[in-house]
């Protein structure tokens, strides 16, 4: 079983851990499957310790789940969709899951389907994922629409977790909560789908990813 952190956790961990790793721009490649990877601006205290944490999924119910941050391996994700449809933005971001293992999709939730603090938590279900979840041509980030994705503390069923939000260019991150650049990094898994996609994604991971 994963264990998650709260923010405050992590927090308390980076002001513990020793300064000065560098920063590096890694090379990039394109891949079928990548991993998530979060990647937090260099003055962030959580950049030290939870960059380079994996996008995972946190089982709720049957068929949904929160997509957090876990320092272990996280989930498998890869592009799909038809030559149109990346091309017009409304691919899904996939990852399988299940046994036997069949498609879940990257969910950003409506406008109408905050959580109780007004927030849109980002979901990995079964099925499609939101239109237009994507991985850029370069630099191998993880982007949807024009928003920002941002992390905060999530008192889940198990406890609490890292949890994934996305938010409008024009609106704030709440307080107590950080930026996060979703990255896509190169996994070494040639598992085939259908209507899957190479991605652009970095090659190799220095610890932690930094933003650009």
């Amino acid at each position: 079983m994963y264990i998650f952190y709260s923010l405050a956790a992590v927090a308390a961990l980076a002001a513990a851990s020793p300064q000065g790793i560098p920063s590096s721009i890694p090379p990039v490649s394109k891949a079928p499957n990548f991993r998530i990877t979060a990647a937090f601006a260099q003055d962030s205290p959580l950049s030290e310790v939870a960059g380079g944490w994996n996008l995972t999924s946190y089982h709720i119910t049957p068929c949904y789940d929160y997509a957090v941050f876990t320092n272990h391996t996280g989930r498998t994700f890869y592009a799909n969709g038809t030559d149109e449809q990346f091309a017009n933005h409304t691919s899904n971001l996939l990852s399988d899951g299940g046994t036997p293992p069949w498609p879940w999709g990257t969910v950003v939730a409506a406008a109408n389907a905050t959580d109780d603090e007004g927030r849109r938590p980002v979901y990995i279900n079964c099925g499609q994922g939101t239109p237009g979840f994507q991985v850029a041509d370069w630099p191998g980030t993880v982007y949807y629409g024009t928003g920002t994705f941002y992390v905060c503390n999530a008192t889940l069923l198990y406890g609490p977790a890292i949890a994934l939000y996305w938010r409008k260019k024009v609106d704030q991150t709440p307080e107590g909560c950080a930026n996060v650049e979703l990255q896509a990094w190169c996994l070494d898994d040639d598992t085939e789908h259908e209507l899957q996609r190479n991605s652009t994604c970095y090659g190799t991971t220095p610890y932690p990813p930094r933003l650009r």
